[in-house]
């Protein structure tokens, strides 16, 4: 083909298509020369139909199914599209291991069919070299989805920090792939158990889903419905189906059940273990089953494995190094801890943001504390809440601190006000001073992220009695920002308690850098074992649970290492307090 021809086929046909046909032709002529030095008749059949169906410009689809074709091409590109499992006289026993252990990838909390069993099982007998390449890539890609979504999340929110390298980073699907394909078949499943987290706080949650999906299997428990409240001293039949929930969920031993001389009486005995179950589900510990209570008691037993399940998959979004000094915020228990090298240093309630305005679940670091900052408004905020407020008070803005930048009425290029030109305003924008009535208080603790949420004091220190706290605008509310101030300035000497003090004697505004950033993690864990044994239940406060259960179902394509990212974001936050 001349020049000429080839530029009009390349300009017709699209030059990335072109060039993955002439990298065909190309492979097909490394083929037949492979063929004349050595006779494979398994492998050179498969290859080029290898080769032709990852030239496809979109997603290939296979058996009804679009595939990863970042990451397969990556793979088969490797090895120049010789086939990577059909190859093999072991064939069979090879796909029985890599099978059974997706057939088991629900223990992990994944969805086993989003790894293509049934697609792979139709194929596994096929002969032709057309379902042999099908099933040589179905497996191809059945392992590298497992081996990425096992490690880092069949759903992770891909969160762009650029002040920060990435913390979390999916594993390379195409080494995951060869390793398990050159591992002998009695190897494949102890080489898959060393894909997911091997932190034994990831061990204790897949051990408790098990747990309690066997709890679900065995018929559950009792669910106590809406009613009256009841509190101890009061007779009424739902006391006995509070007794044989707690039962069957291990807080009321059957031998102090079976002791009480009337079942349906709510006891001083049965008062203290209910106060125990509410501090076990982040409830007031006040002994009286009210609707809170009764609704934590009507949570099936299939409903709590679902939730372990959603946590087992956030647990896979974390980093792998938390820091040995970090601080944990999680979003539905309403806390913060300061952990350094395992020991719980500092831990505070917290508020969070409400439904329409959740705070996000990410990780990044604390690298400025500013003392007496002011606030800068956010736009939203300030067209549905202030703006409306001063309207209807004209002092309001004043009396707030508050000052009004923008809105500025300029013409646009070439036009005049005069002669009926277009004209613009600027935006309004709000800014609160420093002061008693400024909603983010005394310190300010600042930390790169695309949100622009941070965590903040707050002159309403009322609100932290409440045991449910979901009432900002997405930034984190601290309940002693002097404190954890002090703590994460404690490799600082210059910024003693004297310091500190005289810092917050006015209402200047300082900001001071950390000599040594602090990680910090947003989670949302609704679930999970304590320290001293306890299963911990929160109520979802987002109602994210069950939808990112049904999200497991369809994951996340996979991209070899070398491909950029997509950003996937969880709904943005604007700063506010």
């Amino acid at each position: 083909m001349g020049r000429a021809a080839f530029e009009r086929r390349g300009a017709r046909r699209g030059w990335p298509q072109l060039l993955r046909e002439t990298l065909l032709a190309v492979q097909l002529l490394t083929f037949a020369g492979m063929a004349g030095a050595a006779d494979d008749s398994l492998s050179l059949p498969v290859a080029p139909i290898i080769a032709q169906t990852l030239l496809d410009p979109a997603a290939p689809n296979v058996a009804g199914v679009r595939l990863d074709v970042a990451a397969l091409r990556a793979l088969y590109d490797s090895r120049s599209s010789l086939p990577l499992w059909v190859t093999a006289p072991d064939l069979d026993a090879r796909v029985d291991a890599v099978l059974s252990v997706l057939r088991q990838a629900d223990q992990e909390g994944l969805e086993p069919s989003a790894y293509r069993i049934a697609q792979i099982e139709a194929r596994r007998g096929a002969t032709d070299p057309v379902g042999r390449a099908e099933l040589d890539l179905l497996l191809s890609e059945a392992v590298m989805r497992y081996g990425v979504h096992v490690r880092t999340g069949a759903r992770r929110p891909r969160v762009s920090i650029p002040e920060l390298p990435p913390m979390v980073v999916d594993p390379d699907p195409v080494p995951i792939a060869l390793e398990i394909a050159a591992a002998p078949p009695a190897s494949v499943a102890a080489t898959m158990a060393k894909l997911p987290p091997q932190s034994e706080q990831y061990r204790e949650m897949r051990a408790l889903l098990a747990e309690y999906r066997a709890i679900a299997a065995r018929g559950g428990w009792p669910v106590v419905g809406e009613g009256p409240k009841l509190t101890p001293g009061t007779v009424d039949p739902a006391v006995r189906r509070v007794r044989e929930h707690l039962i069957a969920t291990g807080d009321l031993p059957a031998d102090g059940h079976a002791a009480a001389a009337r079942r349906d009486v709510y006891d001083d005995a049965l008062a203290v273990v209910v106060k125990s179950y509410q501090r076990r589900h982040g409830l007031d510990a006040d002994g009286a089953i009210g609707p809170r209570t009764r609704a934590a008691m009507s949570v099936t037993a299939s409903e709590r494995a679902m939730q372990i399940a959603a946590n087992l998959e956030r647990m896979r979004w974390l980093p792998e190094d938390l820091g040995d000094r970090h601080v944990w915020i999680n979003i539905p228990d309403y806390s913060l801890r300061l952990e350094d090298r395992g020991t719980t240093m500092l831990e505070m309630p917290v508020i969070v943001g409400r439904t329409k305005w959740q705070t996000p679940v990410f990780s990044s670091e604390i690298r400025q504390l500013v003392f007496n900052p002011p606030w800068n408004v956010p736009p939203r905020i300030a067209a549905e809440e202030l703006f409306p407020r001063a309207a209807a008070d004209d002092g309001y803005f004043a009396a707030q601190g508050i000052t009004v930048r923008g809105g500025t009425r300029v013409a646009s290029a070439g036009s005049g006000i005069s002669d009926g030109g277009m004209v613009k305003t600027t935006p309004r924008r709000l800014r609160q001073a420093p002061g008693p009535k400024n909603p983010l208080g005394r310190v300010k603790f600042n930390m790169p992220n695309p949100f622009g949420v941070y965590l903040h004091d707050t002159p309403n220190k009322d609100k932290f009695r409440l045991s449910s706290r979901s009432l900002s605008h997405g930034c984190v509310r601290v309940a002693s920002a002097p404190t954890l101030a002090a703590a994460l300035l404690g490799d600082m000497p210059e910024w003693d308690e004297a310091r500190r003090k005289k810092a917050l004697s006015d209402w200047s505004t300082r900001s001071v850098e950390l000599r040594s950033p602090i990680p910090v993690h947003l989670v949302y864990a609704t679930a999970w074992r304590a320290g001293d044994g306890s299963v911990q239940f929160r109520e979802d406060v987002y109602d994210s649970d069950a939808q990112l259960v049904r999200d497991i179902a369809k994951p996340r394509a996979v991209r070899p290492a070398a491909a950029p990212a997509v950003v996937e974001s969880s709904p943005r936050v604007v700063a506010a307090p």
